[in-house]
């Protein structure tokens, strides 16, 4: 799979870490963080597949709810 693109990645290490040390020194950080555009190319891809594939199934999924009127099975405590 990496075959042909180890080495050859567009990220410069140097820079990867200059911004995790700046982070480092922040409260503010953020809950996920892409570094280098081959991964945010591919972190926005996968995120279009899974916003559009679950509305795809969306009568399917939903169809697996008890019904209104069906009274759920209480777990024990």
């Amino acid at each position: 799979m990496t075959e042909g693109y180890a080495g050859t990645e567009p990220g410069d290490p140097d820079k990867v870490a200059a911004v995790i040390f700046d982070l480092s020194r922040r409260d503010d950080l953020p809950e996920q963080l892409v570094l280098g555009s081959d991964a945010l190319a591919r972190t926005v891809q996968n995120d279009v597949v899974r916003s559009t594939a679950p509305l795809q199934w969306n009568e399917v999924s939903r169809s697996t709810d008890f019904d209104e009127d069906a009274t759920p099975l209480r777990l024990l405590d």
